[in-house]
């Protein structure tokens, strides 16, 4: 499966990196997500995903999600899903990690 990912630099000097996510957050994609994300946290000091069009996850995905978070806090940064698909959100709630990584 593939994943588009979408960078949006800060409006202002100390805001946010947003990634914007099409497609699918799954073993194919899931590298792709984290080096995306280095190298946002690598321009701020807070990173921003909108999975508002993410229509797959799966466990390797749902790990990346953590993994990315996880390395966020290592840099003294922060990351937040801004929006959520419904099957992100769903899968999210199910593992009980929804409210850990909402905006």
């Amino acid at each position: 499966m593939q994943l588009s990912i979408m960078r949006t630099m800060p409006a202002t000097p100390d805001g946010p990196v947003e990634l914007s996510l099409v497609g699918s957050i799954d073993l194919g994609t899931r590298q792709a997500l984290l080096d995306a994300a280095a190298e946002a946290l690598t321009l701020a000091k807070g990173l921003v995903i909108d999975a508002g069009a993410v229509d797959f996850v799966d466990s390797t995905g749902i790990s990346a999600l953590i993994e990315l978070r996880q390395m966020a806090e290592r840099q003294g940064a922060t990351v937040a899903l801004s929006r959520q698909s419904p099957q992100l959100q769903r899968v999210l709630e199910l593992v009980g990690i929804e409210p850990q990584l909402s905006a």
